[in-house]
Order: C-alpha cells, then sequence, then structure tokens
C-alpha cells in the first residue's frame, strides 16, 4: 500500500490511505517527503470501526476533503476445503475483506465532491473457483459486487467505484512457492510466463485514480498477465 500512494503522490495526488495491520503486529506508522505532499500511511485494524473512522477524520482534518480512497483489506486464516472451514475463519475473513471495504466507503464516499474514486482491491479469486482458499475468493466476489452496487448510488454524484482484480502478484516471500515444483506449473498456465509485480498495478490504479478514467464505474480490471483468458 505505501508504494500505491508514492505512485499517487508521484501523479500529483496528496494522500492518505489504511494499511491493513499484519498479524505479527503493527510497525510505527509512518510519514515520508517525497518532492512533494506528505504521504499518510496508517496502520489500523480492519475489524476496527473507531479507528477507521478516525483515520477518516484526520484526512479531512488535513486536507479538508477525500478526493481518492484505495480500499486494500485481505486476510485469509484458512487454508481447505469450504466444507471443512470453521465458522470463526469464515466469518473473520467476511468481515475484514468485505465489511471493513464498506466502513470506508461509507465513511469517505459522502466526502467526496464529483469527480471522486473509491478503488477496491480484488482478485482473481474472485472470479476463478478455488478447493483450498474459497473463503478468501466468496470474500472477493462480493466486493466486486460491492463497486457495482456502490457506483450505481454514487453515479448521479459523478463519484467512481471501481475494483482491481490482481492475478498472482508476487513479493517477499511469495517468490518460494514459485520456484517449487507446483509454482513452475502454476507458472506455466499464465499466457505471460511469468509472475506479476507490484508494479505491474500501476496503470490500473492511475486509470481509476484519474481523469483519464472519467467514464470507468462498476467494473473489475483484471490485472493477471492473461491467465483469465
Amino acid at each position: 500500500m505505501k508504494k500505491l500512494l508514492l505512485l499517487l503522490l508521484v501523479a500529483g495526488c496528496s494522500t492518505t490511505s489504511p494499511v491493513p495491520t499484519p498479524a505479527v503486529g503493527p510497525p510505527a506508522a509512518y510519514d515520508e517527503q517525497v518532492a512533494g505532499p506528505a504521504i499518510s500511511a496508517e496502520w489500523w485494524k480492519t475489524f476496527d470501526s473507531a479507528e477507521l473512522q478516525a483515520l477518516v477524520d484526520e484526512a479531512l482534518a488535513k486536507w479538508g476533503r477525500i478526493a481518492i480512497a484505495v480500499a486494500n483489506a485481505a486476510a485469509n486464516p484458512s487454508y481447505g476445503p469450504l466444507t471443512a472451514i470453521p465458522d470463526e475463519a469464515f466469518d473473520k475473513i467476511l468481515a475484514n475483506n468485505v465489511k471493513s471495504d464498506l466502513w470506508l466507503a461509507v465513511m469517505t464516499l459522502p466526502q467526496m465532491g464529483s469527480g471522486g474514486s473509491f478503488i477496491v482491491v480484488g482478485s482473481i479469486g474472485g472470479i476463478l473457483a478455488n478447493t483450498v482458499i474459497g473463503a478468501y475468493g466468496i470474500s472477493k466476489a462480493a466486493d466486486h459486487h460491492l463497486v457495482r452496487n456502490l457506483a450505481a448510488e454514487g453515479g448521479p454524484k459523478n463519484v467512481r467505484v471501481n475494483a482491481i482484480a490482481p492475478g498472482y502478484i508476487v513479493y517477499g516471500e511469495g517468490q518460494l512457492f514459485f520456484a517449487s515444483a507446483a509454482g513452475k506449473a502454476m507458472l506455466g498456465r499464465i499466457p505471460q510466463r511469468r509472475l506479476g509485480q507490484p508494479e505491474d498495478l500501476d496503470g490500473a490504479l492511475l486509470l481509476l485514480a484519474s481523469d483519464a478514467g472519467r467514464f470507468i464505474t462498476g467494473t473489475t480490471i483484471v490485472v493477471d498477465g492473461g491467465l483469465l483468458a
């Protein structure tokens, strides 16, 4: 998420955004100056609406309005068939990945003027079936439909709502899996024969955040190297 904020800053935006709290606990919040206005990226608990409201209030106090909001919540505490998932894990996935995105929309969309943009980071998991992370896919499919409904509501006010559905975007320790036999087999199903990098999402993000995408709303842009082709 920090990289997304840097990208928007380079494009000329003043930004603030929530960063989901990692399982190991939140590091210190940071502010960074990069050839322009301050970026404010705050760690928050996606299941804590009070923390999220405080972040939104801070952004409004700092800049007076919110023009762009990016919802990037993702959690998957369960691995296995849907028929074996515990209720607690299923509830956590839906609360973290769907309800928190709706919370952010409820808090920010009324603050956006004409030309505002709300972007949800979905997943191809919300389009393809998966026998081991099915609940995660259900949550992301819900996110994709959430943007359609919010787009219908925000359209008359010229507020756009869209989603990005990344394919296999690799970073950090995730690269180790794709060095395995199973990972190489998965890689072979991608027409471009490579994994996505975080910067491969830049084009879709900038399109949806800027006036270049002013007539795009209620849609999900897939960024997957052709995997769904």
